[in-house]
């Protein structure tokens, strides 16, 4: 991983977060999402609850307008103070 930071600097900056920060970590915004999208879903097997999660994280993949809007949440602007493009 440091080689590939250090060969992408021009392209890649790094943000250290506090151990325990939840509330700065863009992955928590989708999840929370899906919680939301799943909480009345009835599920009685281990088996059962991955699907019902699967299915949600598809319908989430499939709304790009909403992953973005995680972005805009106040606590993670600092993941769009640079836009990065990849060849």
């Amino acid at each position: 991983m440091r080689t590939f930071v250090e060969d992408n600097r021009d392209r890649i900056e790094l943000f250290f977060l506090s151990p325990y920060a939840p509330e700065l970590n863009p992955d928590e915004l989708p999840w929370a999402h899906v919680k939301a999208k799943i909480a009345k879903a009835i599920v009685q097997t281990k088996d059962g609850l991955k699907d019902v999660i699967h299915r949600a994280m598809c319908r989430l993949q499939k709304m790009p307008a909403i992953v973005a809007s995680f972005f805009r949440a106040p606590t993670c602007q600092y993941v769009m103070s640079r836009v990065f493009t990849y060849e």
